[in-house]
């Protein structure tokens, strides 16, 4: 490529990312104005981390102790946890 058709390149590159920023500055105010609303909770659904805390086997104490280490309890070391103290 020859110089002047690399600067009409970059004049074309130059709007072109000037309309994008347009659209982008559109789609951020768009979004301050129009906050993201939360899907309705269905009563009916339980969500999996409910349902395996509830589960748990684990003692409060050891699952303290976990936590103030910065282990999460996840379920192959709840049945470890649970297999060893049955023993």
């Amino acid at each position: 490529m020859q110089v002047p058709e690399l600067k009409q390149q970059i004049e074309i590159l130059k709007a072109e990312n000037s309309e994008l920023r347009n659209w982008l500055d559109d789609y951020r105010k768009q979004r301050e104005v129009l906050p993201i609303s939360e899907p309705p909770v269905d009563n009916k659904i339980t969500s999996l981390d409910k349902k395996r805390t509830e589960r748990s086997d684990v003692s409060d104490k050891i699952k303290s102790e976990l936590t103030s280490l910065g282990i999460k309890l996840n379920t192959t070391l709840s049945k470890t946890i649970t297999n060893q103290s049955r023993k």
